[in-house]
C-alpha cells in the first residue's frame, strides 16, 4: 500500500503526473485560480511504480511506501 501526496505549493499543475500514472490516479483541478495535480484514488490503488514521483518537474509529489 502507498500512500501519494501532491505540495500544491510547488505543483505547477504541468500535468506529467496525469500522463504517466499507469493507474489512472491523477486529476489537474483548479484551486486557488491556477491548476494543481490532485491524487483521487484510493490509496491501495496505486501500484507503487514511482513514475509521478519520478516525473514531476516541480518535486511536488511524494510516494510513500506503507
Amino acid at each position: 500500500m502507498y500512500l501519494v501526496t501532491v505540495d500544491w505549493d510547488k505543483c505547477r499543475g504541468r500535468g506529467e503526473c496525469v500522463k504517466v500514472c499507469p493507474s489512472k490516479a491523477f486529476l489537474l483541478v483548479e484551486e486557488g485560480g491556477r491548476q494543481v495535480a490532485q491524487y483521487v484514488l484510493d490509496t491501495s490503488d496505486c501500484i507503487g511504480c514511482y513514475s509521478c514521483e519520478v516525473t514531476c518537474q516541480d518535486g511536488a509529489i511524494q510516494v510513500l511506501d506503507l
